[in-house]
């Protein structure tokens, strides 16, 4: 480590060294550690070199999926409060929000529209689309897919039948939360009526009863 380098061993060093190859491990230009492989040297350094690369390919690949996780965290904790400010006002007159939003490159005047599924949605993270759209768990059953086009809302609605996912479907608007109220009383409604051609609020805003719990 003190070399920074590849130091094969043709002989056996003390006691306990065996005669072998050693590299040293790198991690954003730092070295981190050293791999060892025991044997003749010019026979087990390419394996050492391979087991190198692949252990810190491993180490990239663990940060980066701690950043994603990270950067997610972040998004749910944004939505929740995006939802709950939208409830009563226009997202943008929240300066905080706002920034955040930015931070996120989330556009908050954009005209969106909510699914309400019952249970898991992973199906739709898993979905090869252009653009993905933001998926929050609302609650323990209930999972919302925010959609900004509506070719993502065809697309979408499609698989859902095929996987026979319950699920309500809001209006167009800007107003995450109250989206969210008009998806969710779809979804609850439908079942109730057991109807489930009750897709949109639109064929059920007669009601005006609604809860998130």
């Amino acid at each position: 480590m003190k070399q920074r380098k590849t130091l094969p061993m043709d002989q056996q060093y003390g006691n306990h060294g065996q005669p072998g190859v050693n590299m040293p491990l790198k991690f954003k230009n730092e070295i981190i550690g050293v791999v060892g492989i025991t044997g003749d040297p010019n026979k087990v350094t390419p394996l050492a070199s391979l087991l190198k690369t692949a252990v810190e390919l491993l180490l990239q690949q663990k940060q980066e999926n701690e950043q994603e996780h990270e950067i997610e965290k972040v998004k749910q904790r944004f939505i929740y409060r995006w939802i709950n400010v939208s409830k009563y006002q226009d997202p943008q007159l929240d300066s905080e929000l706002v920034e955040e939003a930015n931070h996120l490159n989330i556009n908050l005047g954009k005209q969106r529209r909510i699914i309400a599924t019952a249970g898991s949605s992973q199906i739709i993270k898993n979905l090869k689309l252009d653009q993905k759209p933001i998926i929050f768990s609302l609650t323990n059953h209930i999972e919302l897919i925010i959609l900004s086009s509506k070719y993502q809302e065809t697309y979408i609605q499609q698989k859902l039948e095929h996987q026979e996912i319950e699920y309500g479907i809001s209006n167009w608007g800007n107003l995450l939360g109250r989206l969210t109220e008009q998806a969710v009383a779809t979804l609850r409604l439908s079942n109730i009526f057991g109807k489930p051609s009750f897709r949109y609020y639109s064929q059920i805003s007669f009601t005006s009863f609604v809860k998130l719990s």
